[in-house]
């Protein structure tokens, strides 16, 4: 029993001090980074994110194809009186190698600061995205993001 037990806590500490992968650390980063450019409302860096041919499904599921129409879906959002001045909270990300250039990452968040079509405050929203991400060359970038609130 006592050498079953050795092998566990071997195991586990294998696992905890084994290097973290750089494609899902760079994930993690980019994802970070959407996060914060919408809280600074910055279409432009938001839309850099996105692959040339990549593409957006709101919550809503309006569907954007390429960084012009990805440009044009997230300013239309964020001057809306609903989301102007929110803030966009990652909350959880579970990602993982579909290839060696791509991820599929799970990501939770929540969307605070929101205000309903008259203008009144509104509840927060929890939702999740399902984001698939594509390196081309160095750089990580988002192929297909599909965003999804919570209906609780």
């Amino acid at each position: 029993m006592r050498s079953l037990f050795a092998v566990w806590i071997l195991g586990l500490t294998m696992f905890a001090d084994a290097p973290s992968d750089p494609g899902i650390v760079a994930v993690e980063s980019l994802l970070k980074d959407h996060a914060k450019a919408w809280n600074e409302e910055n279409v432009e860096m938001m839309t850099n994110l996105f692959a040339e041919d990549g593409e957006r499904v709101s919550s809503n599921g309006s569907v954007a194809h390429g960084r012009k129409e990805i440009e044009a879906s997230y300013r239309k959002t964020l001057e809306s009186i609903q989301f102007k001045h929110s803030s966009h909270k990652v909350t959880k990300i579970l990602a993982k190698h579909v290839t060696a250039d791509v991820i599929l990452a799970d990501v939770d968040w929540t969307a605070t600061g929101l205000h309903d079509v008259k203008g009144k405050p509104r509840e927060d929203i929890n939702g999740s995205s399902v984001v698939v991400l594509r390196k081309e060359g160095d750089r990580w970038e988002i192929f297909s993001l599909r965003a999804r609130a919570s209906e609780d």
